[in-house]
């Protein structure tokens, strides 16, 4: 889990992605990969981030793609 602090944000980055790429059949299209990244954003500035996001996107129904996901996170909480 994820609590936003910024210098455990790499690691975080690293076990999300070789989770995803292991169950790559699972984890096959950028909304799964984006909830589920935003289900382990539980605690601390994080936890609130996570639920911003997750309403804006329901609220829009759109979705980002993995990557444009990811741009929104490092800006958010890597140093």
């Amino acid at each position: 889990d994820f609590d936003g602090t910024p210098d455990k944000a790499q690691r975080w980055i690293s076990s999300t992605d070789l989770h995803f790429d292991i169950n790559d059949t699972i984890y096959n299209a950028d909304k799964k990969k984006v909830y589920v990244a935003l289900s382990y954003m539980k605690d601390g500035n994080a936890a609130s981030w996570s639920e911003a996001k997750m309403t804006e996107y329901k609220e829009k129904n759109a979705y980002p793609t993995w990557a444009d996901f990811m741009k929104t996170f490092t800006a958010s909480f890597r140093t």
